[in-house]
């Protein structure tokens, strides 16, 4: 999961450092794998104003100009023709760099030189080459009102600077998998309010051929859900007249930066939304979803027939099973549902009105079909490792909202919910005593109460409704108990309201971890295990494996630690492939078996160093491999060493 400091900071007030940040999420479990500055974007580049313009004395199709660049005037040599005196562009000046492009070694920089004898300060700029989408034959035109000296970037409404962090996100916690989960874990922190979009959209007159005006979503669309189990929950919105094109400067450079390609405003936001609240979307062109007996376009969620032809957008045609999920129409499919819609329903240029998907599918059938099939998207990312049922129609006001501001049209009043479950959150009771009991200090009662309110848990004696919605979570600190409950064994606790985000809040001992993250695990001391009999037998050999740590460091080697899944093809190198001990549902092909052997782990680490010009290295590791014997799994504890040197 890839996010912005500068997108983070939308949605929750921090005046944390871009270090200080990454250690803040490293505390809360969020390990950084990556961190990456960004320059400020178009430095040196500031809007300008054209004086005078007069030929060039030695070349036709060249103009000498006088420029006012807000700290003076300068004398530029421009090729362009599409301007005149008076008007704005962007001006690169000397020493700066014009953005790079794919493809590009190293950036161009602007000097001051000669063109044809005459000296050029500068360089006024068209949107190529700035990296703009914007199709100009020649300069860039500002608007009139824009500020000479202004630098450019703010004059498009960029910050001039980021910092993109790459998380990894462990299975469990789902809802990291979005912009506003992982600002949600800083105001718990920070005890500052979360700043949740407000996703109210104004619904308009309908304008579809047909539909008389103002009528309901009802009869723009229908939804059938064949298979309840599979698809608990689909919601659909339609809007019309949206005009498609380039997503605005602020939509794409935000996708951009988090490794997103931009394709056009409809589409851009469906991806913004997915990564904002972490509900992948879907959006259809209205006209191109087949018409059912009620005349109407009809979504019907079913199996696939076994052998059933269907072609994703990436423009390859699959062989579908009966265990593939499919959304279809009275006549065919056209979504794989949750990896990848469908090449006959894309959005495109001519698209005037569109479908808003919003669903929620079992992940354990989005899981086996992405792997099935070898197609993996960050939709399949998300549903395979849970979503939220109770966000899909926030989700779908949210990306209807973003629709009407970047691409026009009107909103079709309602939307069709097929929900087959009751959405409700968990009630888990929380013993007080018990919290600190396990965490080994004293909490008091009312900062346990406030670390899990401000996560968005209610409690059940707080007034909190059996029903909580998605909009109610954030929570007002200053409500809290006044006074702290006497931690005894008397205590029957708080029962707290789970969110359904939180899909791995299941039991007490989840409500005291959450405690001990927002507590701070940095302040908790370490103390002797109470209860412990002072003595195992298997200490003897844990003594035994350190004294050949100790040597072996001693005689000058590394301790590497490797990985214990490992890919087959590695594992294949050290025994025999009836000697493999396979994983029955791995992550990924190159974690698909527990390592028969040392050795794999210590040549990638050799590797590694080799490709980093370092030819002396040495290496041991002592660690457990694990082999099969006539069917039966054996663990074994071995020690590798590994040496390189220079070529003599």
């Amino acid at each position: 999961m890839k996010v912005t400091l500068n997108w983070l900071k939308q949605y929750v007030d921090f005046n944390w450092s871009p270090e200080e940040l990454t250690e803040r999420l490293t505390m809360l479990g969020l390990e950084v794998e990556g961190v990456q500055k960004l320059g400020g974007e178009f430095t040196g580049i500031v809007v300008a104003q054209v004086i005078t313009r007069d030929k060039h004395p030695n070349a036709d199709k060249l103009s000498v100009c006088r420029v006012n660049d807000g700290a003076g005037e300068r004398q530029i040599v421009c090729g362009a023709q599409n301007f005149k005196a008076g008007d704005k562009v962007p001006l690169i000046l000397p020493g700066a760099s014009l953005p790079m492009k794919p493809g590009d070694k190293e950036p161009f920089t602007i000097k001051v030189g000669k063109i044809r004898t005459v000296e050029s300060h500068g360089m006024m700029c068209s949107p190529a080459e700035l990296g703009l989408p914007d199709q100009v034959d020649g300069l860039l035109i500002l608007r009139e009102d824009a500020k000479v000296g202004q630098p450019f970037a703010e004059y498009l409404g960029r910050a001039g600077s980021d910092v993109i962090y790459d998380l990894e996100v462990t299975p469990n916690r789902p809802d990291l998998n979005s912009v506003i989960g992982i600002a949600r874990e800083i105001a718990a922190l920070t005890g500052n309010p979360l700043k949740l979009p407000d996703v109210s959209v104004a619904s308009g007159p309908a304008s579809v051929a047909g539909a008389a005006a103002g009528t309901a979503v009802d009869s723009y669309v229908a939804v059938r859900v064949d298979e309840p189990e599979l698809c608990p929950r689909y919601t659909a919105r339609v809007v019309t007249g949206v005009k498609i094109g380039p997503s605005p400067d602020w939509l794409r450079t935000t996708l951009e930066k988090v490794g997103i390609r931009s394709i056009n405003n409809v589409v851009d936001v469906s991806n913004y939304v997915m990564l904002e609240i972490g509900q992948p979307l879907h959006t259809f062109d209205y006209h191109l979803i087949g018409k059912g007996a009620s005349g109407k376009p009809t979504i019907v969620v079913r199996r696939a027939t076994e052998g059933e032809k269907f072609k994703t957008l990436d423009g390859q045609e699959r062989a579908l099973t009966a265990e593939n999920l499919l959304i279809a129409d009275e006549q065919r499919g056209i979504a794989l549902a949750g990896v990848m819609g469908g090449l006959n329903t894309e959005i495109n240029d001519s698209t005037r009105d569109v479908l808003i998907e919003s669903a929620y599918f079992k992940s354990t059938n989005i899981r086996r079909t992405s792997k099935a099939l070898g197609l993996r998207s960050e939709s399949s990312y998300r549903f395979e490792r849970g979503c939220d049922i109770g966000i899909a129609d926030w989700a779908s006001r949210r990306c209807a909202q973003l629709i009407l501001e970047t691409a026009g049209g009107q909103l079709v009043p309602g939307a069709v919910d097929a929900c087959a479950v009751e959405i409700k959150p968990k009630e888990v009771t929380l013993r007080h005593y018990k919290a600190s009991e396990l965490i080994g200090v004293m909490v008091p009662t009312d900062e346990q109460i406030r670390h899990l309110e401000s996560l968005g848990l209610r409690r059940k004696d707080a007034g909190g409704a059996a029903r909580v919605p998605f909009v109610d979570a954030s929570v007002d600190t200053t409500t809290l108990l006044k006074k702290d409950v006497i931690q005894s064994k008397d205590d029957h606790g708080t029962t707290f309201l789970v969110p359904t985000w939180r899909v791995d809040i299941k039991g007490e001992v989840d409500l005291i971890e959450e405690v001990a993250r927002l507590y701070g695990v940095d302040k908790i001391p370490s103390t002797p295990p109470r209860g412990a009999i002072g003595t195992n037998t298997f200490d003897a050999v844990y003594d035994q494996i350190a004294e050949a740590r100790r040597l072996f460091s001693g005689m000058g080697l590394s301790e590497a630690t490797g990985q214990t899944l490992i890919a087959d093809a590695a594992a294949k190198l050290a025994v025999a492939p009836e000697s493999l001990v396979m994983l029955a549902n791995p992550l990924s092909s190159d974690m698909n078996a527990l390592r028969p052997s040392l050795l794999p782990g210590l040549l990638d680490s050799l590797r590694h160093n080799v490709s980093r010009k370092n030819y002396d290295a040495a290496l041991f590791e002592v660690g457990r491999v694990f082999i099969n014997v006539n069917g039966q799994t054996k663990e074994e504890r071995r020690v590798a060493i590994a040496l390189t040197r220079p070529a003599r």
